[in-house]
């Protein structure tokens, strides 16, 4: 049966989840190397012959259709010919059916009827369905007229990841008799997602590696140079404090050196080979205690004060004079009420500590008793706070934001 190519076919390089930019598609005969050429055409009446290999433009698709006489192998390259993508057995054959699913239940664990009923899954045969809810696993599977449970995987043999299906979404598998798997044939741009890669042993010319784009860097020894392939974004994790050099080949937004913190997270673009931009950096240890997060390394996202906090009466179990601790995790606010009930402003005044400071003093006004006052401070996280003891002074509240 003839096959084709359509110029809407998109080829990713998974090392850095960009388009096959000016790649090559090379097309060779089923099972056998694809740069073996065969005859490609530009038409289904297999009349007008295309150059193998085909190329691919800025946005990983080929720049014509590609209309094929039989079953074929193909692989794809990126613009320095580097093999990015490899299939040996592709096209149609006349066993290959598209299956409607109805009866569509399950996030991480699928179940479908189909129409027509099946009692087995045919290679290259294709399954469409609308999903039902959103899965939350990576272990994504389908059962199809309890034929069997298939793993569901992208980009051939990548876990679909969570949240990559979303409730009422058009959705084609493909069954790879092969690797006994579905494959996700007709996957979002938006739903393509970072892998981790191999940790990377400390060096101050780290190697980045090609297996992913998300990579834990041990040690602490001051980076002088990366050695990483051009248009390639990727992103590190620091598990021990460093500083990266500033240079022409390590570009940092103010062209000073770059100090990290245990845990603190990098995010990288090389725009050429061996030469990096460091775009964002992401504070885990030093960020006053708040919590972080980092499922998207480009924008990170910082708790601000009364983001799942909630206000707790301490009263009963705060007293003036004492230290207390603040181990919540994040920056709390105080506030306190105190009664004076002598004359403050010739006595000795209170005074609030946060962290060995002195923040904060607290007097009366003129010769007056019983006056009411009300104070409000920050306390980051893991600092010692108090109020001293001052003067005819009292506690009537003492509430936290934490």
């Amino acid at each position: 049966m003839v096959a084709v190519i359509d110029e809407q076919q998109q080829w990713f390089d998974e090392a850095t989840n960009t388009p096959i930019n000016n790649g090559f598609i090379y097309i060779g005969a089923r099972n056998g190397d694809p740069r073996t050429a065969i005859n490609i055409y530009s038409d289904r009446e297999l009349t007008t012959p295309l150059a193998n290999p085909q190329r691919t433009d800025e946005t990983g698709r080929s720049v014509n259709k590609i209309w094929i006489g039989d079953r074929y192998s193909i692989e794809v390259s990126n613009s320095a010919d580097v093999q990015k993508y490899i299939e040996l057995d592709n096209g149609e054959t006349a066993s290959a059916a598209t299956i409607t699913l109805g009866n569509v239940l399950g996030s991480d664990t699928i179940t479908a009827d189909g129409n027509p009923t099946i009692t087995s899954y045919d290679d290259l045969s294709e399954y469409v369905f609308r999903t039902v809810q959103v899965n939350t696993t990576d272990a994504v599977t389908i059962n199809i007229d309890g034929v069997g449970a298939v793993p569901i995987v992208k980009n051939h043999d990548k876990p679909i990841q969570p949240g990559n299906f979303e409730a009422d979404q058009n959705t084609i598998l493909t069954y790879n008799s092969t690797d006994g798997v579905m494959e996700w044939a007709n996957q979002n741009i938006k739903t393509v997602s970072s892998y981790v890669g191999t940790s990377i042993s400390d060096s101050a010319t780290p190697t980045i590696p090609t297996d992913g784009d998300y990579f834990e860097f041990s040690g602490t020894t001051t980076v002088a140079s990366l050695s990483v392939g051009k248009n390639r974004a990727f992103t590190l994790k620091c598990t021990g404090a460093r500083t990266f050099t500033a240079s022409a080949s390590i570009v940092t937004a103010d062209g000073l050196d770059l100090t990290t913190a245990e845990g603190d997270v990098l995010l990288f673009q090389s725009t050429a080979k061996d030469v990096v931009q460091i775009k964002n950096k992401t504070v885990v240890s030093s960020v006053s205690g708040e919590n972080v997060d980092n499922s998207d390394p480009s924008n990170p996202i910082v708790s601000g004060i009364g983001e799942n906090q909630t206000w707790t009466i301490e009263t009963g179990s705060r007293s003036l004079g004492v230290n207390y601790t603040n181990t919540s995790g994040r920056t709390i606010m105080v506030v306190a009420s105190l009664n004076l009930t002598a004359n403050l402003s010739s006595g000795t005044p209170a005074v609030v500590t946060v962290g060995g400071n002195a923040i904060m003093n607290i007097s009366g006004n003129g010769s007056s008793s019983n006056q009411q006052k009300n104070i409000s401070f920050l306390v980051p996280n893991t600092l010692v706070y108090s109020i001293a003891t001052g003067t005819g002074l009292s506690i009537t509240n003492w509430s936290e934001l934490k």
